[in-house]
């Protein structure tokens, strides 16, 4: 199995947060080096992570991001994510055999296990297209409507019958923790996801994910903990 990630050098919703200490190892570093086994490819704009020892002591391969996809990454507002076409690059650079899993991960899911990988990779010889990270909510779940003052509404529950949480539909959360496909899945959709998709549960600590301050703030009591 080859594995993909992408590490940026800034980040805008907790600045430097692919770089900031988590229980004293940079955040990167945590599942880096957990997947030092395996071969690992990372597409980054980050010179001070180029330069690090550790890339080297891990056994990462970095892939230099184009200037094409550091000034999409820029507009992505407006364009979206380039990490498809980042995508498009590694398969076309560096994978050969069209039924190799590949594995699209972020390095914001510090708690994700190796082995976690490789099981799920399994379900890709059972006919499915792709497998995906995903957390399960069995809570009372609501969706926002298009205006703010619109009233949210429920998604698994009849809001008129008392339920038990135990007894409602669960609710799936998609996690950015990995993508698993191959080449000849991927050249024939051209897109991370294709179908039919392998929902893979995730449970704590590995389905925290860094995006938000206080996730970080969760992340690093789990990792004193550790």
């Amino acid at each position: 199995m080859k594995i993909f990630t992408i590490i940026k050098d800034k980040s805008s919703r907790v600045p430097g947060k692919n770089f900031r200490l988590l229980n004293g190892k940079p955040l990167w570093t945590w599942l880096v080096g957990e997947l030092k086994d395996h071969e690992l490819y990372i597409n980054t704009d980050s010179k001070r992570l180029i330069e690090d020892p550790l890339i080297e002591e891990f056994g990462a391969n970095v892939i230099n991001r184009s200037q094409e996809h550091i000034d999409w990454e820029e507009k992505s507002q407006t364009l979206g994510s380039p990490v498809e076409s980042m995508l498009a690059d590694f398969y076309s650079d560096f994978v050969i055999d069209l039924d190799e899993p590949v594995a699209l991960v972020h390095v914001t899911s510090p708690f994700l296990r190796a082995e976690t990988l490789t099981k799920a990779s399994t379900f890709l010889k059972q006919g499915y297209g792709s497998v995906h990270s995903v957390k399960r909510i069995q809570d009372f779940c609501y969706v926002a409507q298009g205006e703010e003052d619109e009233p949210p509404e429920p998604v698994n529950f009849n809001p008129e019958i008392i339920q038990r949480t135990q007894d409602l539909r669960p609710v799936f959360q998609s996690l950015g923790a990995f993508f698993i496909t191959n080449k000849r899945n991927w050249l024939e959709t051209q897109t991370r996801l294709p179908s039919p998709t392998r929902f893979f549960e995730l449970c704590y600590p590995e389905n925290i994910e860094i995006d938000t301050e206080d996730e970080f703030l969760l992340a690093e009591r789990c990792a004193s903990w550790s």
